[in-house]
């Protein structure tokens, strides 16, 4: 009966040992002792402080890579520990999940934990260890964590070959050293610029807070703004009445908020964790009170009030921080002038070409009143900017109209003027009533002689261009002694209802100061 053949062959040394240790994976023949795991410090973790008395807190982190022979799994690892009587109930993480049983008290060696985590050929796995660092540590007291030489066991998991020697010698992996929670508050630099806020309106940005801890994660529960005075000697009835309401967010996530009592408020219940070692930006909003509350024309800013425990409550891992808690300048935000109404200026004139004439149209700009009262403008100037190359430019009459009025000038700057390069500044007094409702605007047109306003001579290099100006500057200023605000170029007025009912008169703040028209060629 025939019942099949077979054949022999006969091998070296060398081939009996490739043949028998050698395995086949994904139908490929691969070397056994190709089978290993690279064990090194997680570069992303570097050294870092760690506050005495935080718990469950990083102080290690390892990368441990798999060879492309096999997979690999690790059944147990090693740590030694130097200083190791600084922490306790140290942990080993595979993410969230933890790998073996926490060590109470570790030792400066045989910290062994019992594993069964897998890592796939050409794969990596990140590991971290966490501790408590005892209340007891001296400050600048360090722990150096290492994967202990020959500390990781495991084996391949299709060819069953034990890793040998992994890793060849002590890997330390991060320093860790013990430091005080602390924190540093001040002044974002995103905090808005000086600006004018009007009665009546919501949800106005005023400050921004950044927060730094420093060593540990920390938490803060509670917080005091105050609404300050720029000037006492200018407002002796104080501003305090001028918000009523201040809101704390963090983006666009509101934390809390409160009404201002006494200048104050007290911003309480809060839950908002603060990462160590990262910038936290809080924004601080008001609502403005209404124009028969408010404190017109006054210079107010927002600022952390203190760092007692009765103003700020910061917690760390020990309970709430009563030091370590250090407040720049209040981390005071910009000033800001609180008004009833203010002039927003814009540009109204399109077109470039100019067209010389006895009463050519200039200049077109629109003023508006986006208060709640009305604003009533006495007065505005401009620049005029003639650049002649070479020509003989001569500038006559300018006149200030309104655009539903074009027959009779509002104001008149009179005289003729040569120019070259230069500027030429013309100021109108309005004699007429020009009040401008809330919410209303008027639009003023500036017409000039410009019929001879390009005379070619010999030296006339191109073409004559004049541009017309709202001048003007905006915002905060110490050195006016008069109002702490920069001057635009409208004059105005507005008066106010209620039991502080008053008028508010030459009056010259703008958001909007130094606005220009286009440049009209010649």
């Amino acid at each position: 009966v025939y019942l099949g053949q077979f054949y022999t062959k006969r091998y070296s040394t060398n081939d009996y040992t490739t043949l028998y240790d050698s395995t086949v994976i994904n139908g490929n023949q691969i070397a056994v002792g190709d089978v290993t795991l690279t064990v090194t410090s997680n570069a992303a973790f570097p050294n870092v402080n760690r506050s005495k008395g935080a718990t469950n807190v990083k102080i290690a982190e390892v990368v441990l890579q798999a060879s492309s022979a096999d997979n690999v799994r690790i059944t147990g690892i090693n740590f030694n520990i130097a200083s190791s009587s600084y922490i306790q109930n140290m942990k080993l993480m595979d993410g969230t999940t933890q790998l073996g049983s926490t060590i109470g008290s570790p030792s400066s060696s045989s910290n062994n934990f019992t594993t069964d985590l897998v890592i796939n050929a050409s794969e990596s796995k990140v590991l971290s260890v966490y501790a408590d660092v005892l209340s007891s540590a001296t400050e600048g007291d360090s722990v150096l964590v290492s994967v202990a030489d020959s500390g990781i066991t495991g084996y391949g998991v299709n060819s069953t070959k034990t890793l040998s020697d992994t890793p060849s010698s002590d890997t330390p992996l991060q320093k860790v050293t013990s430091k005080t929670a602390s924190i540093t508050i001040a002044q974002a630099s995103e905090t808005p610029a000086s600006k004018i806020v009007l009665a009546g309106q919501t949800g106005v940005e005023l400050s921004k807070i950044k927060f730094e801890p420093s060593n540990e994660d920390l938490t803060l529960k509670k917080i005091t703004l105050s609404l300050v005075n720029a000037s006492s000697g200018l407002w002796e009835s104080g501003v305090n009445q001028n918000v009523s309401k201040l809101y704390l967010y963090d983006g666009t996530t509101l934390l809390g908020s409160a009404n201002i009592a006494s200048g104050d408020a007290i911003i309480s219940g809060l839950n908002l964790s603060m990462p160590q070692d990262t910038a936290k930006t809080l924004t601080v909003k008001a609502d403005i009170s209404g124009q028969d509350t408010i404190n017109p024309q006054s210079v107010a800013y927002v600022q952390v009030k203190g760092t007692s425990t009765t103003d700020m409550e910061v917690y760390s891992s020990q309970g709430q921080m009563t030091s370590g808690i250090t407040l720049t300048s209040n981390a005071a935000g910009n000033k800001m002038l609180f008004a009833v109404t203010a002039p927003v200026v814009t540009n109204a004139l399109s077109g470039t070409t100019g067209n010389p004439s006895s009463n050519e149209e200039i200049g077109r700009f629109t003023i508006s009143n986006p208060g709640t009262r009305e604003m009533t403008v006495t007065s505005t100037s401009f620049v005029v900017t003639v650049i002649s190359n070479g020509a003989t430019s001569t500038l006559g009459t300018i006149s200030l109209y309104e655009s539903n009025d074009l027959g009779t000038a509002l104001a008149t700057s009179s005289g003729t003027s040569t120019v070259g390069t230069v500027n030429l500044t013309s100021a109108f007094t309005i004699s007429s009533s020009n009040a401008i409702a809330a919410g209303a605007s008027r639009t003023y047109v500036l017409k000039a002689d410009t019929a001879s306003i390009k005379q070619v001579t010999s030296t006339f290099t191109g073409n004559v261009k004049l541009t017309v100006k709202l001048d003007g500057t905006k915002g905060y200023s110490a050195s006016d002694t008069t109002d702490l605000w920069n001057d635009g170029k409208v004059t105005y007025s507005y008066s106010t209802t209620g039991a502080g009912a008053t008028t508010k008169s030459a009056l010259t703040a703008s958001d909007t100061a130094e606005v220009f028209g286009p440049t009209l060629t010649y």
